[in-house]
């Protein structure tokens, strides 16, 4: 809030305040400290008044604003909050003024929340935890902006929403995987499940990045076909390869000679590839050989294949966590067989 002034030719304290666009003078004439205080008093209490009628829509029009401001509009926080908001805030909360929104009105408006295609059943736990970490930061955006109070309680996701994406495949499904295909994308997948890398880092390699023997891990392409320098600092490693992951990348660096390309894995055209394409390419790919999972499935089926014979330090090294990360917890799940026969087929079927 602005400093009230003393104009002393004139004997008054005048202070100016502009909330939402309409800006109000305010003026006492009681001289020294007590007619300060009584001056900020008076404008707190337009502050207050100015604001009320705030409604959810404003707020998340002047919190986008603010996203874009900071961290750009093709940022992946920018396009989550949009959509998120646009999707379920807006059509549930958007005409209400946000001081007279309650806990209960937020947590509703999750425990309805559908999937705009109504054939895909329910959302997936991790879709709602995005939803309610972007609630949770809308009113924090709007307390600090003296809109409302802050959030009293704990939003929580209903039970009974699937959690999608952390498939892990069997041997039999990695192996049927390994099976030499001429789709574009193939040889992208088949790394992805020898190194565990993110899809967005296989996405963003190029070809200064291969010595041969290792990867350098550089950048890596999020899904608004941008380059970052990936998810964490953790994240830019290099990545000791398997022979078999070293010869697949020669050979598609081979392949790409005509593209002339800097890209290991671009589109046809030598551009760096779109990884909604990529996506799309992988559930045809997936759906003809019977492979449950999206790409990033592939991540955490190499953390299960190595978990039980390669130290956690290690893997935390090579698949980019932190040392405080649970790695196996989060990423080592349960294979359908036996784990150590497991294991042993995989290592097998890798040579």
């Amino acid at each position: 809030m602005a400093t009230p002034i003393w104009n002393d030719k004139e004997k008054r304290w005048t202070l100016r305040v502009t909330v939402n666009g309409t800006t109000h003078k305010f003026t006492s004439r009681e001289e020294g400290l007590a007619g300060k205080r009584k001056l900020l008093a008076a404008a707190r209490d337009f502050g207050h008044y100015g604001t009320k009628n705030i409604t959810v829509r404003d707020v998340r029009d002047d919190w986008l604003r603010n996203i874009e401001m900071r961290l750009g509009r093709d940022s992946v926080s920018y396009t989550q909050a949009e959509s998120l908001s646009r999707l379920y805030i807006i059509p549930k909360l958007g005409k209400r003024k946000i001081r007279d929104v309650k806990l209960r009105d937020w947590q509703q408006m999750i425990n309805e929340a559908k999937p705009r295609d109504k054939k895909k059943g329910q959302l997936s736990k991790k879709y709602l935890s995005n939803l309610r970490a972007n609630i949770k930061l809308l009113i924090k955006y709007a307390y600090e902006n003296e809109y409302t109070e802050p959030l009293r309680g704990s939003l929580y996701i209903p039970a009974g929403h699937p959690v999608v994406g952390k498939e892990v495949l069997t041997p039999d499904d990695v192996k049927k995987l390994l099976d030499p295909s001429d789709n574009w994308y193939w040889p992208a997948w088949v790394l992805m499940v020898l190194t565990g890398m993110r899809p967005g880092e296989v996405y963003g390699l190029q070809v200064d990045d291969f010595d041969g023997m290792t990867l350098t891990i550089r950048r890596a392409v999020n899904e608004q076909r941008k380059i970052t320098e990936g998810k964490n600092r953790n994240a830019r490693r290099t990545v000791p390869l398997h022979p078999y992951a070293r010869k697949l990348i020669a050979d598609t660096i081979t392949r790409n000679e005509p593209l002339n390309t800097v890209w290991i894995f671009p589109n046809k055209k030598g551009q760096r590839c779109n990884p909604h394409g990529v996506t799309k390419a992988w559930r045809a790919f997936a759906k003809s050989r019977g492979i449950p999972g999206t790409p990033y499935s592939l991540r955490h089926t190499f953390v299960s294949m190595v978990k039980t014979t390669m130290p956690e330090p290690l893997l935390k090294a090579l698949v980019g966590h932190s040392a405080q990360m649970d790695t196996i917890g989060i990423y080592g799940h349960h294979l359908d067989r036996d784990d150590e026969a497991a294991v042993g087929y995989i290592e097998e079927v890798f040579k």
